[in-house]
């Protein structure tokens, strides 16, 4: 997906967000049909299910990158927030809803249909782009489409690093979360199963519920601003876990947190669409999300480094810290003034 996430941008800006991820679609779907075609053969060689992963982690920041480089251009500047928090809500439902499903058929009609039917989504999501128009600039553009161009935005634009950095801290500390909260869940709540599943639930749901919020109001703020103070309530609301409550009480803290989280990347995206020029979209879209994605291990590892070397009290400060430190410099920080950022057009 590292890999992945470097070569596509420029692709997406040189022919377009409709025209690669439908070629996107169409050949996962066929990739994801090769393994039961190839099971109808007689047994699946562990060498076609390590090519069929790599292969779609090479391809997902197809879609991950390229429905936010198209956004812009289907919906007035006035709706990106809630465009960005449809395409939020769609992820953390799809997130939700999938696995659940995926277990249930698993056991039904077996792993090898089940991934017959997902490689129908991909033709099934093919169909649905047919009907947008292509986006593909005229002509190519002075800076070509090099990744480079993307790379040197990012750094030229005080509120686009300043935002993914902010990110990627806050994602170490997702990541490192999610270490945590299964052993939280055990030794220190006394649970099992039900009770980590209702704790990660619970972060989802907070999330769920304040993407649709976020979505139906006309935010009049500065999104810089607003982003950061998120973000520094985020961290916050973290710091009553250290004191180990009960599980009652933590189910309630992680959803609340899961709510603050729910704004962050809506205005974010409606932020970088503000600032991004649109030949230079996919480029930095796909360098941004690609960012986010391995910030994620990253945390993981490092919680779970912290945890085994000073306890999970030392980890939850951390994740506290990743996650609201950055949101409070972003406060202070001169970059996501009000006068950086484009005039709203609320």
């Amino acid at each position: 997906m590292l890999i992945g996430g470097l070569l596509t941008g420029p692709l997406l800006d040189r022919y377009g967000a409709v025209r690669l991820m439908r070629l996107d679609s169409i050949f996962r779907g066929c990739l994801m049909a090769s393994v039961p075609i190839v099971a109808s053969f007689g047994a699946v060689p562990l060498w076609t299910l390590y090519a069929v992963a790599a292969s779609y982690g090479l391809l997902k920041m197809v879609p991950l990158a390229g429905v936010p480089t198209l956004i812009p251009s289907l919906v007035p500047a006035d709706r990106l927030d809630t465009a960005n928090a449809m395409e939020s809500l769609s992820y953390g439902l799809s997130g939700v809803i999938a696995p659940l499903i995926a277990g249930v058929l698993i056991a039904e009609v077996g792993a090898v249909d089940v991934l017959a039917l997902d490689a129908l989504t991909f033709f099934f999501f093919a169909a649905c782009l047919s009907g947008l128009r292509d986006e593909r600039h005229a002509a190519e553009p002075e800076a070509g489409y090099g990744i480079r161009a993307g790379i040197e935005f990012i750094r030229a634009s005080a509120p686009i690093t300043l935002t993914t950095l902010m990110f990627a801290s806050f994602n170490v500390g997702l990541g490192a979360l999610l270490v945590v909260l299964p052993i939280y869940a055990t030794t220190v709540l006394d649970g099992g199963a039900p009770l980590y599943a209702a704790l990660t639930s619970a972060l989802v749901a907070g999330d769920l519920v304040g993407s649709f919020v976020v979505g139906t109001l006309s935010w009049r703020r500065p999104l810089g601003r607003s982003i950061a103070a998120a973000q520094t309530a985020v961290g916050i609301a973290f710091l009553p876990l250290l004191v180990e409550p009960a599980a009652g009480a933590t189910i309630g803290l992680l959803f609340l947190s899961g709510l603050l989280t729910s704004p962050l990347t809506i205005w974010a995206q409606t932020l970088r669409m503000r600032l991004i020029p649109e030949e230079l979209r996919g480029r930095v879209f796909s360098l941004l999300r690609t960012i986010m994605q391995a910030a994620e291990p990253v945390g993981g590892a490092l919680g779970g480094a912290v945890i085994a070397s000073g306890g999970l009290v030392l980890a939850l400060a951390g994740i506290a810290a990743a996650i609201g430190a950055p949101g409070a410099v972003g406060l202070a920080h001169p970059g996501l003034a009000p006068a950086e950022e484009p005039a709203q057009d609320h």
